[in-house]
């Protein structure tokens, strides 16, 4: 593998963040093994501050959901591209999934590989569609705004617990071109939305809830 997909590489922002801003060392661990494949392509020194508040935000709802329920601790992570959510909060004890590509899931094996608990699914999420029923929350982190906006719609209908994070209405910088809606409160009324967190008061970004178990 010489490079990332274009999806595949829309991880790398989180990752490297999470490594040169928040010197945390799984994403080091991470950063350094696909530094030494080739594979980080100018995303080397990448950070973007706002994304640790946002991961935090995404830390404390997971932890308070855990917490209140801890015989739901049946976890999905949706998209997860590099993430070390478990590791980092040492959920040793949940039932974690990370769904991803397949090349995505491909490198985890090799730098964070399956253990007890702990399992991988490669799946495209474009064509292929979770069995949310095996799962008590889901986690959707930095990947929703990359699937068509009636796609994500589904997965949140779907899902009977889910926090993830969006692109805000009012957004001051134009997104990205790979990512491909905005949220408006108004297109998600129907949805059960819970609460919006917003965590970049510019960029009106932020992260919605979708509860049906509190």
């Amino acid at each position: 593998m010489s490079r990332l997909s274009e999806i595949s590489r829309t991880s790398l922002g989180t990752l490297m963040t999470r490594a040169n801003e928040g010197k945390e060392p799984e994403s080091i661990e991470i950063a350094k093994f696909l530094d030494k494949k080739g594979l980080l392509d100018g995303f080397t020194t990448y950070t973007f501050p706002p994304v640790l508040k946002r991961t935090e935000i995404h830390d404390k709802l997971l932890l308070t959901f855990l917490e209140k329920f801890p015989d739901k601790n049946r976890i999905l992570n949706l998209g997860c591209g590099f993430c070390t959510r478990r590791q980092r909060l040492k959920l040793d004890q949940v039932y974690w999934t990370d769904i991803d590509v397949e090349e995505i899931i491909d490198i985890r094996q090799q730098v964070l590989p399956e253990m007890d608990n702990h399992f991988f699914i490669a799946m495209n999420l474009l064509k292929e569609t979770p069995k949310f029923d095996d799962y008590d929350i889901v986690i959707a982190e930095g990947s929703l705004m990359y699937l068509p906006f009636e796609r994500s719609q589904v997965m949140v209908i779907l899902a009977k617990n889910i926090h993830f994070d969006v692109i805000g209405e009012n957004r001051k910088s134009l997104r990205g071109p790979d990512q491909l809606w905005s949220y408006k409160s108004s297109e998600w009324k129907n949805m059960g939305i819970t609460q919006e967190i917003i965590y970049h008061d510019k960029r009106d970004d932020r992260v919605v809830t979708k509860y049906t178990d509190f």
